[in-house]
């Protein structure tokens, strides 16, 4: 799967690297596993979640490896290969121009945003395998003590939350046009946003342990699923 998207290196050099790099003394290294990759479906995602326990368990005393689950998103980069050439790496472009981007970022989650389908997983696949891959890990983290056991139950609660309102989402786009539409995502603007929010880890797991310099990686992460909508005018 990384080999298709580029990334030619194996589970055991990956394992290699953390054996070294715990050895040598790290403080914390961060994993990113993404959802939406080629040849990745639904349960090679879930699968991803029992890979993570197993370097967990392996590489993660004292709390140095955080392993985390998060979307390719919003967009599959304009002007890359996998976007230029979409057959190729298994990708359907939902949309190609400049305004059919600027048109989805008015969608009303981030479903809407995603660029892409694979031949793998379709784009709801892709949005609730990322929160359920997303659930399963905090759980594991929970359990193994990488998070307190309530912090964990907190974050689970704010999935289900974020799931529920996404299928409420879902409804109203698919059952429901125009001002109808419209008046139905306003009431459910309050929840939406909390939705936002609701980002499958706790904002505490990506501060890493330094004095010298801080990256919020929690609003690049935000960031990447919900972007702010350009103020764009158009011309009349």
């Amino acid at each position: 799967m990384r080999r298709a998207f580029g990334r030619p290196y194996s589970n055991r050099e990956l394992e290699s690297f953390l054996k070294a790099a715990v050895r040598g003394g790290a403080k914390r290294i961060d994993l990113f596993f993404m959802t939406g990759l080629p040849k990745q479906d639904y349960a090679s995602v879930l699968e991803t979640v029992v890979y993570c326990r197993h370097l967990l368990e392996h590489y993660g005393g004292k709390k140095t490896l955080s392993p985390f689950i998060s979307p390719l998103a919003p967009f599959l980069d304009p002007g890359s290969m996998a976007f230029e050439q979409p057959v190729r790496f298994g990708y359907r472009l939902l949309f190609r121009t400049l305004e059919e981007h600027r048109q989805a970022l008015e969608g009303p989650s981030w479903k809407y945003f995603l660029n892409y389908e694979t031949r793998w997983m379709t784009r709801d696949e892709i949005v609730y395998s990322t929160y359920e891959g997303g659930r399963r890990l905090n759980a594991v983290k929970g359990e193994l003590g990488i998070i307190p056991s309530a912090l964990a139950a907190a974050i689970d609660e704010r999935i289900r939350r974020a799931v529920e309102v996404m299928k409420k989402i879902d409804a109203i786009v698919d059952t429901m046009a125009g001002a109808e539409q419209e008046e139905a995502l306003r009431k459910l603007g309050t929840h939406v946003r909390e939705m936002e929010k609701s980002i499958v880890c706790d904002k505490r797991e990506l501060e890493w342990p330094t004095h010298f310099f801080r990256m919020n990686f929690l609003k690049i992460l935000r960031t990447i699923i919900f972007p702010r909508r350009p103020n764009i005018l158009r011309a009349s």
